[in-house]
């Protein structure tokens, strides 16, 4: 028996005087269970919780361990103990044709204990079954049978189609939402479309005002050799670049210079267009599971993966006399599903891996033996704050007039001109919302004093040691004080020198220049004008367009041309020393992309 319907959800309504009958029990025993597997298919999907391992005995036999899986209904599907299955005993062995089969599990429920019937019918048996036995199936499905996939919400990506005739589509597309500073994924996919087998290849250049290649460009040259692309096959080309962590939180990609070659035929190709996508202050795990979360309730039903739960692919040896086992394969095959007991464990062995090398945050200790993290995310030439508490012990010497200091602390902002201020935290007891009684005094805190805050009445300095990194706090007694430590709340703050934005350097042995100073563009063709610097590290610069109506160009340098013939200007200097600039040029002409065609 096998119901899929989960929704609406109905409960029994009791009342004094309602008669129960077989209908109203089931019905009880149906939402319970309906209820919990919804949850379990909304909050874990589909897939392995732990074990069902499939290990390969012999030539004919497989083992499969215990374990647990949820299969796309949400039902609970268990195997309590090991099993052991000749391959030729598996259902639908009988219909495998080619030399690879994935092994999968089903729930399945069948009624068991036969008990004599007590109220019977005209024409009813006189036996009925007393439980519903909840167990599983395994069975054999071919690998040229079609699984069903589960899709991203289409918003996740962008998308561009590159090329496409009657034997190939290519495609090329990336996260519509970035990451500043991490690396984002850019596909490129080959679909075969004819009923023969296609040989392409293909060669390209991106231009990303915003991302760069791992040396640093801002252009990355696609150069794929020839594939052969059989029909209705897909292959996928990755790339990494790293979005920038700046002010930006838009760009386009532009592709330039596009070749494809197909069965020995190499034609140039026009992407009309930019791709548009978003650069975001969040992290990869928060963004994906924000734009996971967007998924409707009918989505997700939707695009579902069935009732079916692989466990491995199976690679085969066919013989005369019968299929032998050559390879049991899990990997990129199972899927399991993460649960809570498990992330830590999880999370320990994700650790051994980073896309790129990680610097471990500085841990520093203060006289007090209090520990505080300073970790700096961001644009360096931004303010660096950071915070901690500081005590000063006063010991039995806390008469007025007396004058004690802390020890040395380490700020963690680093040697150079940095700002420290100190305040006394303060608890309000009389605060009725938790976690909103506290609160910092920062100068004369003797304006804030009252019966609730018996704030102590004393002179505070701070010297900052600027050639060390650190700091220490002074305090006079203005009168006797009950306490044995004060404790203050410090905070730092450090500011971009000059130094930092470069302006030190001689102006005269700064330049910059267009990667290429002069392009030609038809109507509407977009170009991105990449810079070199010299005599100064990358940094910011502002595009212009020297006369009015002559296209239009982003602050990422994008540039448009008009709907008009001409030779148009654009000015590019450096945002912070305006006075160091160069200029490029784009020569429009109206016939340029039928000549390429």
């Amino acid at each position: 028996m096998r119901n899929n319907q989960l929704l609406p959800f109905e409960r029994n309504r009791y009342y004094t005087g309602k008669m129960l009958t077989s209908v109203d029990f089931e019905a009880e025993q149906t939402y319970m269970n309906n209820k919990r597997r919804f949850l379990n298919n909304m909050m874990f999907g589909s897939g392995v919780v732990c074990g069902l391992n499939v290990v390969s005995l012999d030539d004919l036999s497989l083992l499969i361990e215990s374990g647990v899986a949820i299969d796309g209904s949400g039902r609970e599907i268990v195997v309590e103990s090991s099993v052991v299955k000749k391959l030729s005993a598996i259902e639908d062995f009988d219909k495998l044709s080619s030399d690879e089969a994935y092994l999968c599990i089903r729930y399945k429920e069948e009624p068991v204990h036969a008990v004599y019937s007590l109220n019977q019918t005209a024409g009813e048996q006189a036996y009925e079954f007393n439980r519903m036995h909840e167990g599983y199936e395994l069975f054999l499905k071919d690998a040229s049978d079609e699984f069903g996939a589960l899709q991203l919400d289409d918003e996740f990506y962008r998308s561009t189609k590159v090329y496409e005739n009657d034997d190939v589509l290519v495609e090329l597309s990336l996260p519509a939402e970035n990451c500043a500073g991490i690396y984002s994924r850019i596909r490129l996919s080959f679909t075969g479309k004819g009923d023969k087998n296609v040989p392409v290849a293909f060669q390209g250049i991106l231009q990303m005002p915003v991302f760069t290649t791992s040396d640093g460009n801002h252009e990355m040259e696609i150069n794929i050799p020839e594939l052969k692309l059989n029909p209705e096959q897909v292959i996928y080309k990755d790339f990494w670049i790293k979005a920038e962590n700046n002010s930006i939180d838009s760009t386009e990609l532009i592709l330039k210079e596009t070749q494809i070659t197909i069965f020995g035929e190499q034609k140039r190709v026009t992407v009309k267009g930019t791709i548009d996508v978003s650069i975001l202050k969040e992290g990869p795990e928060s963004l994906a599971a924000r734009n996971a979360g967007k998924l409707s309730l009918e989505m997700r039903n939707a695009t579902g993966q069935g009732n079916d739960v692989t466990l491995a692919k199976i690679k085969l040896v066919k013989t005369d006399m019968a299929y032998i086992i050559d390879q049991v394969i899990e990997a990129d095959v199972k899927k399991y599903i993460t649960i809570p007991q498990n992330e830590n464990l999880t999370r320990e062995y994700t650790s051994n891996f980073a896309k790129e090398q990680q610097s471990a945050p500085m841990d520093y200790q203060n006289e007090s033996g209090k520990v505080v993290r300073y970790e700096h995310v961001g644009d360096t030439r931004a303010p660096q704050i950071a915070s901690g508490i500081v005590e000063i012990p006063l010991g039995d010497d806390n008469a007025k007039g007396t004058t004690h200091f802390s020890g040395e602390v380490l700020h963690g902002l680093g040697k150079g001109n940095v700002y420290v201020d100190v305040g006394f935290e303060v608890y309000d007891s009389n605060s009725v919302v938790p976690g909103d009684n506290r609160s910092t005094i920062y100068g004369a805190a003797n304006i804030f004093r009252d019966k609730d805050n018996a704030l102590p009445n004393v002179d505070v300095a701070v010297k900052v040691l600027n050639d060390k990194g650190s700091f220490i706090v002074g305090a006079t007694l203005l009168e006797n004080v009950d306490q044995l430590i004060l404790s203050f709340r410090w905070t730092a703050i450090k500011f971009p020198t000059e130094d930092d934005f470069g302006l030190e350097q001689e102006i005269e042995n700064i330049s910059i220049a267009a990667t290429t100073p002069t392009v030609v563009l038809g109507f509407k063709d977009n170009y991105f004008f990449d810079v070199e610097f010299t005599g100064i590290e990358k940094s910011g610069v502002t595009y212009e367009l020297t006369e009015p109506n002559s296209g239009e160009i982003t602050s990422e340098g994008v540039y448009t041309a008009p709907n008009k013939e001409g030779v148009y200007e654009i000015r590019i200097s450096l945002t912070d020393i305006p006075v160091v600039c160069t200029y490029a040029y784009a020569i429009v002409k109206k016939d340029v992309n039928e000549k390429q065609e």
